[in-house]
């Protein structure tokens, strides 16, 4: 695979190609969402018993003091409060939260919650979202 003039470089090659792998596969985890933050935050409970504080990528909805912020945390209640789900995610953002998509019964729950006029689709991480 490597020629004999890279032969010093090849391992450091093949150590970096095999590191960028790992560092952009997404991970995927069924559960149960345990409780509702707010519109886009919820608590994840994997079937390890290990809690997840998750972020749901690409979305914003309004704090709970905002208009309609009430609102957008119920509605995230009622999709996904109390019910089995799929977690798939890639990384953590500065507060360790999970960043990810949340599945209940295939239906993505961050795309609802823009489809029902409760969040804002976060421009600034569109290039992260599935397609």
């Amino acid at each position: 695979m490597c020629s004999s003039a890279l032969n010093s470089t090849c391992p450091l090659f093949l150590a970096v190609l095999l590191l960028i792998s790992f560092t952009t596969q997404s991970d995927t985890i069924t559960g149960k969402v345990t409780r509702i933050v707010d519109g886009d935050t919820l608590v994840f409970l994997d079937q390890e018993k290990q809690q997840h504080r998750v972020r749901l990528a690409g979305i914003d909805t309004p704090e709970r003091k905002q208009p309609f912020g009430k609102r957008a945390t119920e509605n995230q209640a009622q999709l996904a409060g109390n019910k089995h789900a799929r977690l798939e995610w890639e990384k953590r953002d500065r507060y360790n939260r999970v960043i990810g998509k949340v599945l209940v019964g295939g239906v993505d729950i961050n795309l609802q919650q823009v489809r029902d006029g409760l969040a804002w689709h976060y421009k600034r991480y569109a290039r992260e979202q599935s397609r």
